[in-house]
C-alpha cells in the first residue's frame, strides 16, 4: 500500500543516485510509472504514492525533494503549486472519461519532510459493485486505455485476458459482499 518515486519528470543516475543536471524533457517512462500506480491503488485496494522520496537498493528511502520537478512546470509556476497543478492536469488526462476519481478518490499534498519538499498522493480504491467502475489510464509510452493492479509491492501490467478475469472478479456486484 506504499509506493515510493524519486520523481515525477527528472531521471536519477541508477548508479550513483544523483540528478541527471542535463535533461532537456520531462521524462515521459518516469510519468507513467506514477500514472500506473495510481492506477493500480486505485483498481486495488488504494494506497499511498510519495514523489520525492529514493528508495534505491541497499539504502533506507530518503526524501530528496520534488525541486528538481518544477523545472517542467509552466512558466510562473515552478513551484510547489505548479508541480501540483501540472500533476492533477496530467491525471485528468490520463483517467479519461474517469476525471470524478480525481475529486473522490484522490488526494494530493505536497508536504515539507527532512527540509524537502515531497508530494503524498493518498488513493482510495475505486467503487466496486460495477465492472464499468473499473480504471483505465491513457500512458505516454504504453498506450491509450492501459490496466494495472498491484500485487503486494509491485503494479502489474494487466492483459486483455487478465484484466478482464480481474475486472470480473473484482468489481462485479455479484462478489461484492
Amino acid at each position: 500500500h506504499l509506493e515510493l518515486k524519486s520523481s515525477l519528470w527528472s531521471k536519477y543516475n541508477n548508479s550513483t543516485g544523483n540528478l541527471i543536471e542535463n535533461q532537456e524533457n520531462k521524462s515521459d517512462e518516469l510519468q507513467d510509472a506514477v500514472l500506473k500506480t495510481i492506477a493500480a491503488f486505485l483498481n486495488t485496494d488504494g494506497g499511498v504514492l510519495l514523489i520525492g522520496v529514493s528508495d534505491r537498493k541497499g539504502n533506507k528511502p530518503s526524501a530528496i525533494g520534488i525541486k528538481p520537478d518544477y523545472r517542467y512546470c509552466k512558466k510562473g509556476y515552478k513551484n510547489r503549486e505548479g508541480f501540483r497543478h501540472g500533476l492533477i492536469d496530467l491525471l485528468k488526462v490520463a483517467l479519461m472519461k474517469q476525471e470524478h476519481l480525481l475529486q473522490t478518490k484522490i488526494d494530493i499534498n505536497i508536504l515539507d519532510y527532512q527540509n524537502e519538499e515531497i508530494c503524498r498522493i493518498d488513493v482510495k480504491p475505486a467503487d466496486r459493485g460495477n465492472i464499468n467502475n473499473a480504471v483505465y489510464v491513457k500512458t505516454k509510452t504504453l498506450g491509450d486505455e492501459e490496466f494495472f493492479t498491484r500485487i503486494g509491492d509491485t503494479t502489474s501490467h494487466n492483459s486483455a485476458q487478465t484484466a478482464m478475469k480481474y475486472i470480473f472478479s473484482h468489481f462485479n456486484k455479484e462478489n461484492v459482499e
